[in-house]
Parts: C-alpha cells; sequence; structure tokens
C-alpha cells in the first residue's frame, strides 16, 4: 500500500460518540474509528449504521496497545471520555471522584491499523494515556498524515516535550495550540473545497489542518506559548493542591473555568509546499 496521504481519509483515535466523526463525514471525509470502549462502540455503529453500510465509516473495537492481544481497560462510567488502558490514568480518575471499573477488551498496535486502512490526510488522536503509543507506530511505519492532532496530557513538562520530540521526528516542522473549550462555530472547508456551516458539540476536538484558528508556529514558539499554559496547569492541573480544594468546596467550582485543555495540532513538513 502506498504511504502517500490519502486525500479523502480521516483517522478518528479516541472516536467517544462519534463528535467529531460526524464533522469529517459531513465535510465529505472517509472515517476510520477506533474505540475500545464496547458501549460507546455499540453506539457508533447505530449513529453511524448508513455510513459503515456505504462504506464511507469503518469502525475498530479496540484499544491502542503496545502488542496485539488483550488489555485490561477502564471504563469510566462518571465521565465517559476518562476511558483509558494506563491504569495510572484510571488512579488519577478516581482520585477526582470518577472510578472506573475494569474490563478486558481486544488491542493492536497502531502501526497495524495504519498498514490496513492507509495514511490519512489527518489523523486525530485523543486516548487517553495512549497519545504516545500512536506516535511512537507511526515511527514504525512510512505513513506521515499531512496533520494530525493530539490531546496535550498536562502531567508534565518533561511530557510535553517529549511529544514535541516525537513529533519532529517523524518530519512534523509546524504547530498550532488549539483550546478546547473554543471551537470556532464555521464555515469550514470540505474535502472537494466547499465551505459549509457547522457547530462543535461539547467534546468535540474540533476543526484540523488549516482551518485551526490561529498561525503556524515552530516547535520552540509553541512550546514557548505552552510555558503560559502549563503555569496554570501546575496552580489548577490534575494533580494541583489548589484543584482539590476547589472541587471539595461546591461554592469555588466556579473556577473550574481557569483551565481548559489543549490539543497540538502539527502540520507535516512537506504540506503545503
Amino acid at each position: 500500500m502506498s504511504a502517500a496521504p490519502q486525500p479523502d481519509l480521516i483517522f478518528d483515535v479516541g472516536a467517544h460518540r462519534g463528535e467529531d466523526s460526524a464533522f469529517y463525514l459531513k465535510a465529505g471525509y472517509r472515517v476510520v474509528a477506533v474505540e475500545a470502549n464496547p458501549q460507546l462502540a455499540a453506539a457508533l455503529r447505530k449513529r453511524f449504521a448508513d455510513e459503515i453500510e456505504q462504506g464511507h465509516y469503518c469502525l475498530i473495537e479496540q484499544a491502542i496497545a503496545a502488542r496485539k492481544g488483550t488489555v485490561r481497560f477502564f471504563i469510566n462510567d462518571t465521565v465517559s471520555d476518562w476511558g483509558t488502558a494506563d491504569p495510572d490514568w484510571a488512579a488519577r480518575n478516581a482520585r477526582f471522584g470518577a472510578p472506573s471499573r475494569p474490563i478486558d477488551v481486544a488491542a493492536d498496535r497502531f502501526s497495524t491499523m495504519l498498514e490496513a486502512h492507509g495514511c490519512p490526510h489527518y489523523c486525530k488522536i485523543d486516548v487517553e494515556g495512549a497519545d504516545h503509543l500512536c506516535l511512537q507506530a507511526m515511527g514504525e511505519t512510512a505513513f506521515r498524515p499531512r496533520y494530525l492532532s493530539i490531546e496535550t496530557s498536562g502531567r508534565s513538562w518533561r511530557e510535553l516535550k517529549a511529544e514535541f520530540a516525537l513529533l519532529q521526528a517523524l518530519g512534523y516542522t509546524r504547530f498550532k495550540i488549539a483550546d478546547q473549550s473554543r471551537h470556532p462555530r464555521g464555515p469550514f472547508t470540505g474535502k472537494d473545497g466547499r465551505r459549509f456551516e457547522h457547530e462543535m458539540p461539547m467534546g468535540a476536538s474540533g476543526p484540523f489542518g488549516e482551518d485551526v484558528p490561529g498561525e503556524w508556529l515552530t516547535a520552540r514558539q509553541a512550546i514557548g506559548r505552552y510555558r503560559r499554559i502549563y503555569v496554570v496547569y501546575a496552580l489548577y492541573g490534575n494533580r494541583a493542591l489548589l484543584r482539590r480544594v476547589v472541587m471539595a468546596l461546591p461554592l469555588l467550582r466556579r473556577l473550574e473555568r481557569l483551565v481548559t485543555w489543549h490539543d497540538t495540532h502539527a502540520r507535516h513538513g512537506t504540506a503545503g509546499e
């Protein structure tokens, strides 16, 4: 299979309830979605039944792992998008009042999924605690999507630097930082160049590629902007003492709005040339 990006294909890795898949389909793309939670996967099959029948939507009901097999997956019934195969993330969620229940699910390497379906134009990666596995696996292939995005973990500055190092090693040279709480409401650009309106629902990753607001930055510039963001994470992130105090005092929970989570969007060095 050719390693060149397929201009009509998008990967939605961590599809959740299909908030992003619906947007990609509306824009005219074929979608390969990856979802490990069996309940969410069943809902996706129902929601996109017509698109599945038409061959526009392919659902992979597996977790991302370092090797093919079975993994323990932690379903979170309190915050559905906090499902994870990482025990440390499950423990973190429990500390904030969202305990998980473990089940065993099928798992495979992300490189295998790419080799089976081809290189996408854009790859959205939002799998709690496993984004780095996707980047590492991509490095074992010749596939380089023109655009990709990952959710910044916010857990440590070292992890952020490691994410950028992986992206640069894969040939990504320009970056945008997207605030997940401030998605624009169209118009957006479809696969065929047409403009269309769309309102992003809560929980969506938002637009991608050239439709992401802001200028493309070098890695150094993007990391510099993250310094300010990480000051807020340090004060009020998932591991911060201030957050624990606020969550214990209902009258102060409005401070939740101080923290918004961010995606790093990356453009490959050959894109746009």
